[in-house]
């Protein structure tokens, strides 16, 4: 019986020490709830990167003085899985201010390592021959790599492409004629990939576009005017839902939904609909429609097929308590893995206590903050998760 309890006790030690609980497999620095709603931890916490199951992965010919800073994309090339990192000269990444600004001040080019062969290679972000440069990564339906365009210090035309192709001979991404075109000093637009080669373009302050990458074909859907965007997604039936707010976001009570305004667009239709918010509740970041067809508001709640909104943590004071606190800390819902999980990261300039990644099962209502980096989150046709942290890059083979 001593010897029970002696082995019990030394279980429990060693547990609190590596942040595993029992019967799980992740090593975990903090509960999701004090992550996601409690704000800063304590100030003394060391750095800790990803352990348990996330591995360490060696990338060369990463250029002398770049870091990486994310992971942007999982490409199935072939037989091949293609992970393309961004690196450069200016700083880490973070889901808010990695921006065409942050692009236009630094150096930058895409290390996209082979996740079989363990090579890589380096593909410039700029585009030949233009003060123009690539900032985010799309694949269409024929696996086909496009890329966000954003003009650079020394661009002198009245407007510029949305998207830029990649050359896969070259190795190079390109112009490709007939592109959708924006003015040169309009860097607010979002762009979703849809279905059948259709990536929606959502320009705020103008319109809603489609463009066919299979013919280069543009259309002009609707008005997006006197608005500002915050975040967008697409249901797999390729409906839209995208939010905005005008005029003081922060007015009345502090960090809540008042200012803000939900839409749902029906291509099939052409229908603009607005959704009803519970305006009460807190504002959040990130916006992702899951496998279940549930609309996620990052980590405050969601609304179910039967259209009822869901609080997650059910004491809405908590969020108001400090307008800094409820407003601004809340994690930004980055994917929902295969198994169903939300990945979440959080930043702010404060220092390591106010950062993170975590994630949270809506299914077991169990999450973990595994590191207090914060991170982009990718997964992969082979269900294996990637996120950078430090400049190093990891897996979690899911």
């Amino acid at each position: 019986m001593h010897i029970k309890k002696l082995f019990s006790i030394l279980f429990l030690f060693v547990s609190m020490l590596t942040g595993v609980q029992a019967g799980k497999s992740d090593f975990c620095l903090h509960s999701f709830e004090e992550f996601a709603y409690e704000g800063p931890r304590n100030p003394e916490e060391p750095p800790q990167l990803p352990r348990q199951p996330w591995q360490s992965v060696y990338v060369e010919n990463v250029p002398e003085n770049y870091l990486i800073s994310h992971v942007e994309i999982a490409r199935q090339n072939s037989s091949d899985t293609e992970i393309w990192l961004n690196a450069g000269t200016a700083g880490n990444w973070t889901t808010e201010i990695y921006t065409p600004e942050i692009l236009k001040q630094s150096k930058r080019s895409w290390l996209v390592y082979n996740s079989q062969t363990h090579q890589t290679k380096i593909v410039p972000a700029g585009i030949s021959g233009t003060d123009l440069a690539v900032y985010n990564l799309f694949v269409d339906t024929n696996n086909r790599l496009w890329g966000s365009v954003v003009p650079l210090s020394g661009y002198t035309a009245a407007t510029f492409p949305v998207l830029s192709v990649l050359n896969e001979s070259v190795q190079q991404f390109e112009l490709v004629a007939g592109m959708l075109e924006l003015p040169s000093d309009d860097s607010n637009f979002k762009v979703i990939p849809g279905r059948d080669n259709i990536f929606w373009i959502l320009v705020a302050g103008d319109a809603l576009y489609s463009v066919n990458t299979s013919t280069l074909t543009f259309h002009r859907w609707i008005d997006l005017a006197d608005i500002e965007l915050l975040y967008a997604t697409i249901a797999p039936d390729g409906t839209l839902y995208f939010s905005t707010h005008s005029g003081d976001y922060f007015a009345g009570r502090a960090g809540s939904l008042d200012q803000e305004v939900m839409y749902q667009f029906v291509p099939e239709t052409g229908v603009l609909t607005q959704l009803p918010l519970p305006s009460e509740w807190p504002i959040y970041r990130g916006l992702l429609f899951g496998q279940k067809g549930q609309l996620w508001l990052g980590s405050i709640g969601f609304r179910d097929t039967n259209n009822v909104w869901t609080l997650l943590h059910t004491n809405i004071d908590l969020f108001f308590r400090d307008p800094m606190m409820g407003s601004w800390l809340v994690p930004t819902l980055l994917l929902e893995s295969s198994d169903g999980r939300l990945w979440y990261t959080n930043w702010w300039d404060g220092g390591i206590w106010w950062k993170g990644s975590a994630w949270y099962n809506p299914n077991t209502g169990e999450g973990c903050m595994f590191t207090n980096y914060y991170s982009s989150i990718v997964e992969d046709n082979n269900k294996h998760l990637w996120m950078v942290a430090d400049g190093k890059l990891y897996i979690y083979r899911n």
